[in-house]
């Protein structure tokens, strides 16, 4: 948590884990160009496998994340897990697929990571 990662257009930060009540991480994004970036670029892989699902709209925060196209946006992201399911990484897979033609650009694939630390 708390690595700041870029690569392209795309900066971003997970600031916060939360595991009291919903399973839950507050990000900070920044994007320059391109298209936009919303909440279910992110996600939760638990650990032995599996995913924990969005819940969105979610109510448990006031400041959420949705979605950012250029500037900075920050906000929490709440995730439903089974009970008993340990967090193992926030995940971020962004794909701009370009714009065509000619002085089109060529687009760009992201897939960034952060560890959740144990006992979260």
């Amino acid at each position: 948590m708390g690595d700041r990662l870029e690569a392209g257009s795309v900066s971003a930060t997970v600031t916060k884990f939360s595991s009291r009540g919903p399973l839950a991480a507050r990000l900070k994004v920044c994007k320059d160009s391109g298209q936009s970036i919303n909440a279910f670029a992110f996600g939760l892989e638990l650990e032995g496998g599996g995913t924990a699902e969005h819940v969105y709209p979610q109510r448990a925060y006031a400041d959420d994340f949705e979605s950012l196209r250029d500037g900075c946006e920050q906000g929490w992201l709440v995730f439903k897990a089974p009970a008993d399911a340990k967090p193992r990484a926030v995940t971020f897979n962004y794909e701009d697929t370009g714009q065509g033609g000619q002085g089109g650009d060529d687009g760009e694939k992201l897939e960034f990571e952060w560890a959740v630390p144990r006992g979260r």
